[in-house]
């Protein structure tokens, strides 16, 4: 594959550039590599359509990365941020991002590597007619219910072991079309170290939640373990997913780009008639509506 790296004078490109090389990525650098042969948007454009993707180090506003992600974008080709400063506008917001300073090796990396194991699933994709998927609008699928009842699969588990709810999650997921990528790495909440159950890679939930998206199973959550539920050191986004409240209310959880308290029976409910993504929407809307 090859890569089209788009950054401005002074920026450390040497972490991102390693990872490229890394996973036999061809790099085309955008400030040393460019020869102006007709026009410089003539050019850009030319060059980014034979690349695969694009790596935006986005640390200050500057007018030739927009044009170049807005040429990305056109040509319907990936992009991969790296925002570590200057304004998150829109045309960054909806691509896979990442906050963190181009030197960050160890978030860089894991991010990269799921945003290229995503790249190569969607490129080896062929159409597969599932006879017990319903599409919706959108493109996006909901299980028959002979093939997956989710009422009747959710009654079966509730009030019994968090592996037991963790597997149905699972289940739930692939039967709605979501793919679990892998278990993430232990992230850090004020020295201690806590570990997501899996992970989840959704760009119809993009807009809203940055990849990879977290996914955490919590039978109870209470005012003890709920600092211990999330981390704003995580990498990626995270969605918390609880069966019960205890001495607590959902008006006291957190809820941003970077983390989203979900309830399991409500959001069974949306799935019961809703793609995933929309049913995640529709939950959050109403929490946002109720804070």
């Amino acid at each position: 594959m090859k890569a089209f790296l788009s950054y401005q004078v002074g920026d450390d490109i040497s972490t991102v550039h390693n990872l490229l090389l890394k996973n036999n990525i061809e790099i085309f650098d955008a400030l040393t590599d460019l020869q102006f042969n007709h026009s410089y948007q003539q050019d850009i454009k030319d060059i980014i359509k034979k690349c695969d993707f694009i790596v935006i180090i986005y640390s200050k506003d500057n007018p030739n990365l927009a044009f170049e992600a807005g040429v990305a974008i056109g040509s319907n080709k990936p992009i991969f941020s790296i925002l570590a400063g200057g304004n998150e506008n829109i045309f960054l917001l909806d691509s896979t991002y990442v906050h963190v300073q181009p030197s960050e090796t160890e978030k860089i990396e894991f991010s990269l590597e799921l945003f290229l194991e995503n790249i190569n699933l969607k490129k080896n994709l062929k159409p597969v007619i599932n006879p017990n998927l319903k599409f919706y609008g959108g493109g996006e699928v909901t299980p028959v219910k002979d093939y997956f009842d989710i009422e009747m699969q959710y009654a079966s588990v509730r009030n019994k072991t968090g592996s037991d709810l963790e597997d149905f999650i699972q289940e739930m997921l692939k039967a709605y079309g979501v793919k679990v990528v892998k278990n993430t790495k232990k992230i850090n909440y004020n020295n201690e170290y806590s570990e997501p159950d899996f992970a989840i890679w959704y760009d119809e939930l993009s807009s809203l939640l940055n990849n990879p998206i977290n996914i955490r199973v919590k039978n109870i959550i209470n005012p003890t373990n709920l600092p211990f539920s999330f981390s704003n050191n995580s990498i990626g986004s995270t969605i918390v997913l609880y069966d019960k409240l205890v001495n607590i209310t959902p008006k006291h959880l957190p809820i941003s780009s970077d983390i989203i308290f979900i309830s399991i029976p409500n959001l069974v409910g949306e799935l019961s008639s809703h793609g995933f993504a929309e049913s995640i929407k529709r939950v959050r809307n109403a929490l946002i509506h109720n804070k």
